[in-house]
């Protein structure tokens, strides 16, 4: 498997969505108990959630590839990502609208460059992806206009629940 640094407007396109998502948006720790948050406007808060984001895709790096840890600038991504003081200096910048597609597939993208360390499935960073597209997911077109539960007029094409291709 190979990795790779994301880069920054992809980090900042993230936490845009999360953001974006009325008043608050809330994800929790991996044991359920402890609840994070971020607004519309809290940049600060959202400076460390975008830290917090590409410290869990270095890990990865540095667990994938040994030799990024003594020497940052071999990590593969981004020419102008020097390590973890480029993480520690990040500052959030505040992306256009996208997709709701757009953002489920920037986080699977971003789960990918960033899974390959022990503490990936237990991570904030996990916690706050799996949150985020779960918002995406309800987001998408016809989401709410689609129908709850199934019965058999449904599934049996007596009643209009699918689009027709």
């Amino acid at each position: 498997m190979s990795a790779w640094i994301v880069s920054k407007a992809h980090i900042d396109a993230l936490v845009s969505a999360a953001m974006a998502q009325g008043d608050t948006f809330y994800w929790y720790d991996a044991d359920g108990n402890h609840s994070h948050e971020l607004t519309y406007t809290d940049t600060e808060r959202a400076n460390q959630v975008g830290r917090m984001l590409w410290a869990e895709n270095l890990a990865s790096i540095n667990a994938l590839y040994v030799d990024t840890v003594e020497n940052p600038g071999n990590c593969p991504g981004p020419v102008s990502f020097n390590g973890p003081e480029t993480v520690e200096v990040y500052k959030f910048v505040r992306t256009h609208k996208l997709t709701p597609v757009q953002i489920l597939k920037a986080i699977d993208c971003y789960e990918y460059q960033s899974c390959e360390h022990a503490g990936w499935k237990t991570s904030e960073a996990h916690q706050f992806c799996e949150a985020l597209e779960v918002r995406m997911v309800s987001s998408l077109p016809g989401y709410n206009e689609a129908r709850w539960g199934l019965d058999e007029d449904d599934v049996r094409g007596k009643r209009e629940v699918l689009i027709n291709s």
